[in-house]
């Protein structure tokens, strides 16, 4: 799923910005130069939206200005005259915005929202040794120019009845910025600092086992290493903190991309955010990036209603669409809510039937039938546009989050609009999860897939012709994995009632995995299954326990989908 193009802003066949540059500077010089650019691009982003908002923030205009002014100076010290140019058209706008010669108008704020974008895309090229951004460049640079050549309000009774935009004043700031004190670190030393914590982790947790079965170790023993598993526990939790990073540049980027696809659609769109200082695993920003980017373009293209049908529905002609996050259960939930035409269960069971995904006598409830729209090929649109279809259907999106050891919810009311939950672990470094019991065997499943367990009564667990195994929980049918039988275990408890059911969901559905017990919940550093073992079938890792065994983690997808075709 690609982002789409700023209002197709690339229209010439220009070679790139590599071009043009002198990429014999020195390497530090210029990796210094993309890491600082790219803070102040950051910072940029929110003034400009914030301008967007409020076309008298002088504070906002302010920032932009350091952004371009700083980036023109270091670029002309290294020589890189694309940039330089293109710095130096968009400061000569902001200087007149900040004289006050030139209002913020709407064209005025939009150039700004592009010309950041444009010049982060200057700046990946620099750091990526690629072309592309050049055209870019040269083509909204003409037509700054030409919107400065236009005329301007010079009538001396419209500036009197404006106010002069309030300057930020640069000795608050700075006294603002001091105790708080930076560094830059690579990502790939930061990855192998958490690494290295994760296995420090396990082998603490194996010398407590091991102490715990020696015959009463002495008191100092026993005191040291309790004192050095809350300080291992500690220097864990600062570890992972120091990947983490707010989603706040991801909820602008979705902003400018509701505002260029409202344009687009002729839809009035109001975006709403918050809890754009959530924090979350900086290898899970770009990943989740992709499935949020489809949701929002398939809420807008296909949820949200066009203006006639909305006022007919007694409803406002601007839509709202709402962006939020927030920390729950140690997971983060991304919501996306709309106040559209929302989803018809009934019709999504009678596409589902068409099309072969299940039989036309299935008993669904409203969940599982809307759970059908995550299934491949899906889809209930009469035509397939280039806001939202393109042939990828909310499949990838499902299958994007299951890839981070996630899931994805969605809850809707016909004619009063959909909600889609994005549930998330706060790192993919270590997984929370539940030690189960399996026979001999033990095995991890992520408690962001657990809902309940329950021991169940004798006969609780029947036999469907042609469906497996099922048992009824709280009034819905849920289809009965044992795990044994899937991965080959022959010491396990075959008697349900002897067992333990965990009912797992994933964006499939639900499952009930019958296993031996419920060991407790732990934290685990997670590996990869090395590919010389193959596929295994609801597997999606492996952990190293606190017994210095592999304990496998579980694939809650994978189970859901093998309970749905029938299999053990």
């Amino acid at each position: 799923m690609k982002e789409l193009p700023i209002d197709n802003l690339v229209e010439s066949d220009d070679p790139g910005l590599g071009d043009d540059l002198l990429f014999a500077a020195d390497d530090d010089l210029l990796e210094g130069f993309v890491l600082e650019t790219l803070e102040a691009i950051e910072a940029a982003e929110q003034a400009a939206a914030r301008l967007h908002a409020n076309r008298r923030d002088g504070a906002a205009i302010d920032t932009l200005f350091r952004c371009f002014h700083s980036a023109k100076g270091t670029a002309g010290f290294l020589g890189l005259d694309p940039v330089v140019d293109f710095a130096h058209i968009v400061e000569s706008l902001l200087a007149e915005l900040r004289s006050g010669r030139r209002t913020v108008d709407a064209a005025a704020s939009d150039l700004l929202v592009r010309s950041v974008d444009v010049l982060r895309l200057c700046i990946l090229d620099l750091r990526n040794n690629t072309k592309g951004a050049s055209a870019s460049a040269k083509l909204l640079g003409s037509r700054i120019a030409d919107f400065m050549a236009s005329p301007t309000t010079t009538d001396p009774s419209e500036a009197t009845s404006s106010a002069p935009l309030e300057l930020e004043d640069p000795a608050g700031e700075q006294e603002s910025l001091i105790g708080e004190a930076w560094t830059r670190v690579r990502t790939d030393r930061l990855d192998r600092l958490l690494d290295a914590v994760g296995e420090m982790v396990v082998a603490q947790s194996i010398l407590s086992r091991q102490a715990a079965l020696e015959n009463r170790p002495s008191a100092p023993i026993a005191e040291l290493i309790a004192n050095s598993g809350k300080l291992v526990r500690e220097l864990q939790s600062l570890s992972v903190g120091l990947r983490m990073i707010p989603l706040r540049p991801t909820f602008l980027r979705m902003s400018r991309l509701v505002r260029v696809l409202g344009r687009q659609l002729d839809k009035p769109i109001e975006l709403i955010t918050t809890g754009d200082d959530t924090e979350i695993d900086r290898n899970l920003v770009a990943l989740v990036a992709d499935p949020l980017l489809h949701l929002i373009r398939n809420a807008l293209d296909h949820g949200i209603e066009p203006r006639p049908e909305r006022e007919a529905a007694g409803k406002p002609a601007s839509a709202a669409l709402r962006l939020s996050a927030y920390h729950a259960g140690g997971n983060i939930v991304i919501e996306l809510e709309d106040d559209g035409r929302g989803i018809d269960a009934s019709r999504i069971r009678e596409k589902a039937i068409a099309r072969g995904l299940i039989r036309e006598d299935a008993q669904l409830d409203e969940a599982a039938a809307l759970a059908l729209i995550f299934s491949a090929g899906f889809s209930t649109a009469e035509r397939v546009t280039e806001v939202s279809g393109r042939g990828v259907g909310l499949d990838v999106v499902r299958r994007n989050i299951e890839q981070l050891r996630g899931r994805i919810e969605v809850d809707s009311k016909p004619g009063k609009g959909s909600r889609f939950r994005l549930l998330l672990p706060l790192t993919l470094a270590i997984t929370d999860g539940m030690l189960l019991q399996v026979g001999q065997q033990r095995f991890i499943l992520p408690i962001l897939n657990i809902e309940h367990s329950v021991r169940p009564e004798a006969g609780a667990v029947k036999t469907v012709a042609g469906s497996g195994e099922i048992v009824v929980f709280r009034g819905d049918v849920v289809p009965v994995v044992r795990l044994h039988r899937v991965l080959n275990i022959d010491d396990a408890r075959e008697r349900p009632e002897e067992a333990i059911l965990v009912i797992i969901a994933a964006a499939d559905g639900r499952c009930a995995l019958l296993v031996d017990s419920l060991v407790g919940q732990f934290q685990v550093v997670s590996r990869s299954v090395d590919a010389a073992l193959g596929s295994m079938p609801g597997v999606a890792g492996a952990a190293i326990l606190g017994d210095g065994r592999v304990g496998l983690i579980l694939d809650a997808s994978q189970l859901v989908a093998m309970s749905r075709s029938g299999q053990p």
